[in-house]
């Protein structure tokens, strides 16, 4: 008996070995066809409200340099007027 213990072990093995690169055979040859479109409307929504805010901070910021501009160029015309 313990001779056909290994050797039934070495069988399942062998078996289990073959189902698998069989599968994979199988799984890896087929042609691959597109399915349904499918949208995922909730990462959609979230890049959507990424997009505006960061829209909206684009034009903050583009307000804050032409108050920056505005500011240097208050200070230098002063500068001129006091020279």
């Amino acid at each position: 008996m313990a001779a056909d213990g290994p050797c039934v072990f070495y069988h399942v093995t062998k078996a289990k070995i073959s189902a698998l690169l069989f599968s994979l055979a199988l799984t890896t040859s087929m042609p691959t066809f597109a399915g349904i479109p499918v949208i995922d409307g909730t990462n959609l929504t979230q890049n959507i409200v990424a997009a505006i805010e960061n829209t909206s901070q684009t034009l903050k910021q583009i307000q804050e340099y032409q108050t920056q501009l505005k500011q240097y160029q208050n200070i230098a015309i002063s500068e001129y007027l006091l020279s």
